[in-house]
């Protein structure tokens, strides 16, 4: 028994060294878990500051939101691909007309030239005859 006495008698001396050592790292625990959360006031300012940024970005999002509406509004008035395509067999027709009255045009030019100079010859019979 003197071996487990002696045992004993060497822990009771070493009990104040290791309870020593066990409260510093128990401090030292403690302290990294205040270093490791967040304070209550610097929670608070932390706090404040997102709700001013959530503040700012909820209204920008609101300003967009009525940015996209109204730009909806116009594009619902937009013509449609069935009523651009309309507009586009309209235009081909239209076109068409248009060089059907071109080319009647120009043929009443030429009716109107030759009609010129029939006058032109009428006129100049007209003269020839006056003077004799």
């Amino acid at each position: 028994m003197s071996t487990e006495a002696s045992l004993i008698a060497e822990i009771k001396s070493w009990i104040p060294t290791i309870a020593f050592a066990g409260q510093f790292v128990i401090g030292w625990f403690l302290y990294k878990l205040d270093k490791r959360f967040v304070s209550k006031d610097s929670c608070t300012s932390c706090r404040k500051a997102i709700t001013d940024e959530v503040a700012k970005l909820s209204k920008s999002v609101d300003e967009l939101d009525d940015r996209v509406g109204r730009n909806e509004v116009l594009l619902s008035k937009q013509p449609t691909q069935e009523q651009f395509n309309q507009l586009n067999i309209s235009m081909e027709k239209l076109s068409g007309g248009m060089n059907v009255l071109t080319e009647r045009i120009d043929g009443v030019k030429e009716y109107q030239a030759s009609l010129k100079e029939l006058v032109l010859r009428v006129e100049d019979f007209v003269k020839e005859a006056s003077k004799e």
